[in-house]
């Protein structure tokens, strides 16, 4: 799970929120699709096609060692993860 707030999902950075003993939050998202060409390409995948340069992508936050039922997620929109991680 990421943020890459793309087609190919990820959620919005500017909507995360952590709500402590590694739980978290952030707007509605898709896992593998954000609605398709309803929603603009993210940095990274402009960068995967060869649309931008390196140095317009942002770093990119991930999760490893998620938990989450299907109410945590698609009603509550929570999630726990074992850890946060920032890649640049």
């Amino acid at each position: 799970m990421s943020e890459l707030n793309g087609q190919l999902g990820g959620f919005d950075l500017k909507t995360l929120k952590e709500l402590g003993e590694g739980w978290y939050t952030a707007d509605s998202f898709g896992t593998y699709a954000n609605g398709g060409n309803s929603v603009p390409f993210g940095n990274f995948e402009l960068y995967l096609m060869g649309l931008i340069p390196p140095e317009e992508v942002e770093d990119i936050v991930l999760f490893k060692g998620i938990e989450a039922t299907a109410e945590n997620f698609y009603e509550n929109n929570t999630w726990y993860a074992e850890e946060k991680i920032t890649v640049s």
